[in-house]
């Protein structure tokens, strides 16, 4: 992947949001010009989530100066230009990829050719399916690629991972390890890796221990306290998956830093995340409201109302003082903190003066030097002042930091 260096290496600096913006565009959109290509103006099809994914990162004239002069849905009627080619950038199932053969089927398919990439892995039988198609259809499918990249940025130092607007929240909340909490789980996975896989970043991985005080039955704790173990594993997995069969793509050594937090990590927002869910006992209620409470309670004195659980986790992760019994390493797996600084210095791209929107938060500050990137994942929604913090603890320590999250609580947007 072009353009694309780990955190902690040398090169121009490229924030998250720039490095996803120029893999959708070169190495989706541009790559597909070749030969006759060249020349002809294309359609981009997508479906309901990578169009949220395109969307998050570039206006339509990114993609038009690309060479694409139409954006359309997969799923939705779509008139025939048959002198046009058409560039696929959809999910990986089913429903996709009989609408892909369709669409190319027959003796007047819909566009002359078809450049096709899958946001994720596509499984056997699915590709089984495309293998089985008329000969017709495979000639005039000119790329079949995975881009694996499943995420949504709404910032530049900010991704979601649900495309259902948060509503999977309860299958990560409930306290059963049912089938739709442990697909909820993996499809999180799935995406979160993909990031490391966008940024070519192989993460020293950190979870929240469980804190149940009591157990189940089977002496174990319930679903709900394993959310962030069984998520680093989900992850883990994904990025041997990746090392095993795309080469070069993950680096061989770790090259920055990954905390998976649930939704506890805000009290207030942990809160309504749980009662969304509706699965609590009555004692589970008590403790609830006691702890909406202790949320509304005022700051100690001296210290910032802004400064959150968060903003402590990542400072005391940058400094290497973070508990490792209430947040162990996976595996084992330990940091060189020696590695952290850049070998060589980088370009100063100062960025515009400090404001705040619905789609961004930048500060002013420069990327010389900077150091290896921390990740932090939410297995639950975050808040635009957690955002804040990010773009805060980052000028602060010269380290990208880049939040992850199932749902964002936008009150602006939801008014």
């Amino acid at each position: 992947m072009a353009g694309t260096k780990p955190s902690g290496g040398s090169g121009d600096y490229k924030n998250f949001k720039q490095t996803t913006r120029d893999r959708l565009l070169h190495e989706l959109v541009r790559s597909c010009k070749t030969g006759s290509s060249k020349l002809t103006h294309k359609v981009l099809i997508m479906d309901e989530l990578t169009m949220k994914i395109m969307s998050g990162v570039c206006k339509y004239n990114d993609t038009y100066n690309e060479g694409v002069s139409l954006l359309e849905r997969i799923e939705r009627p779509r008139l025939p230009l048959r002198w046009r080619d058409a560039i696929y950038f959809i999910q990986p199932s089913k429903e996709n990829v009989i609408k892909l053969l369709s669409d190319m089927s027959g003796r007047a398919p819909l566009y002359r050719k078809a450049f096709v990439f899958f946001s994720l892995p596509i499984s056997k039988e699915l590709l089984s399916l495309i293998e089985k198609a008329d000969e017709a259809v495979l000639a005039r499918i000119s790329a079949l690629r995975e881009i694996n990249l499943e995420y949504v940025a709404v910032d530049s130092q900010g991704f979601v991972t649900s495309s259902e607007n948060g509503r999977d929240l309860g299958h990560l909340c409930g306290s059963d390890e049912e089938d739709s909490s442990v697909a909820c789980l993996k499809q999180m996975a799935a995406r979160v890796a993909t990031v490391f896989a966008s940024l070519r970043e192989f993460p020293i991985v950190r979870y929240q221990a469980s804190k149940s005080a009591e157990l189940d039955v089977t002496g174990m704790t319930n679903f709900r306290d394993l959310v962030p173990t069984k998520l680093a594993a989900g992850i883990w997995d994904c990025l041997m998956k990746y090392k095993e069969t795309i080469p070069n793509l993950i680096p061989e050594t770790e090259t920055c830093e990954l905390l998976i937090l649930d939704g506890s990590v805000d009290r207030s927002v942990g809160v309504e995340i749980w009662m969304e869910s509706g699965k609590f006992t009555t004692n589970e209620l008590k403790a609830l409201n006691k702890t909406r409470l202790l949320g509304e309670e005022k700051p100690a004195a001296g210290k910032d109302s802004s400064s959150t659980l968060l903003e402590e986790l990542i400072e005391s992760l940058s400094k290497g003082k973070l508990s490792e019994e209430d947040y162990p390493y996976l595996n084992d797996r330990r940091p060189n903190l020696k590695k952290q600084a850049r070998s060589a210095p980088h370009s100063v791209r100062t960025r515009r003066a400090q404001t705040w929107s619905d789609s961004d938060y930048e500060c002013s500050f420069d990327y010389e030097n900077m150091g290896q990137r921390i990740f932090v994942v939410i297995a639950g929604r975050a808040t635009r002042s957690e955002l804040r913090i990010c773009h805060k603890l980052t000028a602060k320590f010269k380290r990208e930091v880049v939040l992850g999250f199932s749902s964002l609580l936008d009150p602006a947007r939801t008014s």
